[in-house]
Formats: structure tokens, sequence, C-alpha cells
């Protein structure tokens, strides 16, 4: 048995919630990240589980991830699915002010409220390649990061960029591999639970109403 497997020979867990506004491109985000390639026509879900197996410093982890519903309706339930989330990312477009400032009002509120864990947050800048029509500054969005203590990446599903570097910079805080953000950053108790594990990544989804529209795909993401 290996030091990152239990008795039982399942890979350790680490819980991980993306989240933001509808289209603001977390599951075209997703995509990237589990290698599913660009989603020009993503379809939302009332919460998506999707699990990514991970190797760090030798040693194999198994990433639980939670693609949370924008939509209103849907949003009490997200609540449930905050609760033990260790890693949070939190998306906004660059070209909606709102989704930033709901952002800042809404989300992450709720992670902090729900979560019960003292959750590493990570912040995605999205649409970065739509940068001509931006409403939201970078370094706004990169002092408020600051404010809280969280990791920050400016990122394109469309064209591929920043997504590794949030989502990896984020699990190597967690794991103790790199420093946290800034010396009032409190590093939590990293604790990964253990839990069953996958060879391969999979997705669980429930197809209900689309986040993203058609009108206009390279805005999707």
């Amino acid at each position: 048995m290996s030091e990152e497997e239990d008795e039982n020979g399942k890979l350790n867990q680490i819980k991980l919630v993306i989240c933001g506004d509808v289209r603001v491109g977390k599951t075209c985000i997703l995509a990237r990240f589990t290698d599913k390639g660009f989603l020009e026509n993503p379809l939302s879900t009332s919460n998506d589980f999707i699990q990514k197996k991970i190797e760090k410093q030798n040693k194999s982890y198994e990433l639980n991830i939670w693609d949370t519903a924008g939509q209103e309706r849907f949003q009490s339930l997200n609540k449930i699915f905050f609760k033990g989330a260790q890693i949070a990312i939190l998306v906004y477009d660059i070209t909606n002010k709102t989704s930033f400032e709901r952002l800042k009002s809404f989300w992450y509120n709720e992670i902090t409220t729900f979560s019960n864990y003292n959750t590493i947050i990570g912040i995605a800048g999205n649409k970065s390649d739509l940068y001509t029509i931006e409403e939201v500054n970078e370094n706004e969005a990169r002092d408020y990061a600051n404010s809280i203590n969280a990791s920050f990446k400016l990122t394109s599903a469309l064209e591929n960029k920043g997504i590794y570097d949030l989502f990896n910079e984020t699990i190597d805080i967690f794991l103790g591999i790199i420093p946290k953000p800034n010396k009032n950053f409190h590093q939590p108790n990293n604790k990964v639970i253990k839990s069953f594990s996958l060879n391969k990544t999979k997705s669980k989804k429930k197809k209900n109403d689309s986040e993203e529209s058609n009108d206009n795909k390279v805005k999707c993401c």
C-alpha cells in the first residue's frame, strides 16, 4: 500500500468547487482542465461532478470537482456542495462588471459561510482574450484577490491560457508544496480526505438548462 492510499487501496481525495455567475465560462474552464478541449456550446447543469487523477511530488490524488450552478434557482443547492470544500475557484467574466461584483458580494461569502473549512481560494478572470472590451481592470481584480489572500490568474478557455496555472497553484498551496500567497494568509489543516479512486476522469451530468447561449461562441468562454 502506497502512502497516498488508505488501507483499502483508495486514493486520497481533494474536494474542489468552481463557482460564479451564469455565462462566465465555468464549464468551459473545467473542460479545459479535464482535457476535454474547448466547448463551443456548453450545457449548463444544476451541478456537475467530475473526478480527475493528479500527481504531485510522486504522489497520486483524486480531485473531486463540483461545477456548481450559476442560475439563481439552483443556488440554494450550492450550499450543500460547498460544504467541506478544500479549494474553491471563483470565476468572473472580465467583460461583465456585474459578474465581478457578484463574486465579491455573493460567491466569496457563500464559500466562506458554508464550506465549514478554511478553503484555499483561487480567482479566475475569464475571457481574457476579450481584453479590448474588458469592464474589470486586472489591477482591480488582483488587488481584491490580495485582500482576501487568494490566488489570481487571467484565464481564457478559448485560448487555453492561465487555467492549469490557477488550478495547479491552488492545489500546491493546499498541499503545502508552495508558499501561501502572503504573510496574512492562514494555512488550513491540509488533511486530504481518503476515498474511492477512478483511473480515468469521469463526469456525471444532469443536463437541464443552457448556461451559455449559442449566439456568440467566442464570448461563452
